[in-house]
C-alpha cells in the first residue's frame, strides 16, 4: 500500500531473522546508559508509561544463558520491539573503535 503511494522511496529494512537475545539486550543496555555513565536514551514516563513498565519489569531467567523471562504476558512485547530497532541501528558491532584514531565506525 505504501509503495503504491510513495514508489521507490519506500525501503524495507527488515532483517532475515531476529538477533540473538543476548546481543539485543546488550545493545539496549548500552543505548540506555554507556559504560562511562553517560545516559544515551531518555524515555518520557508520561508519554510512554507502558514502555517504562516493561523496561522496569523485564528480567533474565535465572540460570539461563541470558534468556528473557516471558512468563508475564503483559511484559516484553514493547521492549522486544524497541530492542530490535536499537540492535539494528546502534549495535556495538556496527560501531567499532579504531585504536589510535579516536573515531568510531
Amino acid at each position: 500500500i505504501l509503495r503504491a503511494k510513495f514508489g521507490e522511496r519506500v525501503r524495507d529494512r527488515v532483517k532475515k531473522g531476529p538477533p540473538p537475545v543476548k546481543d539485543r539486550v546488550t545493545s539496549m543496555n548500552s543505548r540506555l546508559k554507556a559504560t562511562n555513565g553517560d545516559i544515551r536514551m531518555l524515555i518520557d514516563p508520561a508519554r510512554c508509561p507502558n514502555l517504562v513498565k516493561d523496561l522496569e519489569g523485564v528480567t533474565i531467567l535465572k540460570g539461563s544463558a541470558g534468556e528473557i523471562d516471558k512468563s508475564d504476558l503483559n511484559l516484553t512485547h514493547l521492549t522486544d520491539a524497541l530492542g530490535y530497532y536499537i540492535h539494528a541501528e546502534f549495535s556495538p558491532s556496527k560501531h567499532r573503535l579504531i585504536v589510535g584514531s579516536g573515531a568510531r565506525f
